[in-house]
């Protein structure tokens, strides 16, 4: 099989990194343009949705050196696709003229997406285990989840919880509960970043049940808003309660532009939702990303939910505790202290025996 079958992209360029040729593998990678018009272009002209400026990068110290590049990875929006981040891994080496000098250099580009995304997916999964649910409480096992997932999955976020899971209540809470009560039990923001109102923990919320939000998460479905930072005011007031728009728009004018809400349910249980920010400077959430998320945050759940019924029986044993209490305490009949404590009064000796004890009655008879 020659190179212009071969199932992988392969792109030859000169030494001023114009392209000499490609194959019909690395076509499918432009813009539209196909191969044959590429000889002449740069590699940002024809791959503009890659990160053209990396292989380039690397291109000219394979052409200095001499040292091949191999399984150089890259990054891009393939197909115009701005929602979907893919992956390539690229081997890179000189070709040598019959000067011997350096008369240009090969690509060649092999899609390697799934594989990249099952590393993050493991990766991440196993600091979830090792990192989330170190203690029984659930408030700092909230924490502990913003922690793993910024900045590898987001760069802010926050995590709501039902007052029915803090407080420890026996009921388990439903998402068709005409009041679902929120409160803030984690936020985590750039130290560098501007403060937004409302982003403190412990305050709380209310959902509405009419709202977008609230209707996911009774049906455990994410909402992903990856354009958040186009949308009106009057389309977030469509997904969320007032105390919800207020934090949104909030967040909006503090940077954040991209976001992710995943519902953390458990064994059937929904306990909250996992908030994740992306803010000025990062790309936007991918579909990837949110893949990422859900199976991140279903992870995380069942270490909140260990800390919610750790909470609940320990509220219920105390309960029992007080339970079994005497309501009363009746008056003790033991003697005052100062009688109970003081010395017994010594006896007098008698002067016949020397003894202490008092006289034998019939002796006394006698």
């Amino acid at each position: 099989m020659g190179l212009m079958q071969a199932p992988s992209g392969v792109v030859i360029v000169d030494t001023g990194l114009r392209i000499a040729w490609a194959n019909q593998a690395a076509g499918r990678l432009g813009e539209g343009i196909p191969p044959a018009a590429w000889p002449g272009r740069r590699l940002g002209e024809v791959l503009p949705q890659m990160d053209a400026a990396s292989l380039e990068q690397s291109l000219w110290q394979v052409l200095a050196t001499g040292n091949p590049a191999i399984d150089f990875q890259v990054s891009g929006h393939a197909d115009g696709d701005a929602g979907r981040e893919r992956f390539w891994s690229c081997t890179q080496f000189r070709i040598g003229g019959p000067d011997g000098q350096a008369a240009g250099a090969a690509c060649v580009m092999r899609e390697v997406t799934g594989r990249v995304l099952d590393q993050r997916r493991v990766a991440l999964a196993d600091e979830a285990c090792t990192r989330i649910g170190t203690t029984l409480d659930v408030t700092r096992t909230a924490e502990e989840l913003l922690e793993v997932a910024i900045p590898r999955l987001a760069d802010a976020g926050g995590v709501d919880l039902l007052a029915t899971v803090i407080d420890g209540d026996r009921h388990a809470p439903r998402a068709h509960d005409p009041e679902m009560r929120f409160q803030h039990a984690a936020v985590r923001w750039p130290a560098d970043g501007p403060p937004f109102p409302g982003s403190l923990p412990y305050a709380w919320s209310e959902s509405d049940p009419a709202k977008l939000i609230r209707q996911r998460l009774a049906a455990g479905s994410p909402v992903y808003l990856p354009a958040f930072g186009a949308m009106t005011e009057q389309q977030i007031k469509e997904i969320t309660s007032d105390t919800g728009v207020d934090r949104m728009l909030a967040a909006r004018r503090a940077g954040a532009h991209s976001l992710i809400f995943v519902p953390l349910t458990a064994r059937g249980v929904i306990m909250g939702f996992v908030v994740l920010c992306r803010l000025a400077g990062s790309a936007p959430f991918t579909i990837e990303d949110l893949a990422l998320a859900r199976d991140f945050v279903s992870r995380a759940a069942v270490a909140v939910d260990n800390a919610r019924l750790y909470t609940r029986e320990r509220a219920t044993a105390l309960a029992l505790q007080r339970g079994l209490l005497p309501r009363h305490i009746p008056p003790s009949r033991a003697s005052t202290w100062p009688a109970a404590t003081s010395p017994p009064t010594p006896r007098p000796r008698s002067a016949a025996t020397g003894s202490t004890s008092p006289p034998c009655p019939r002796a006394a008879a006698r």
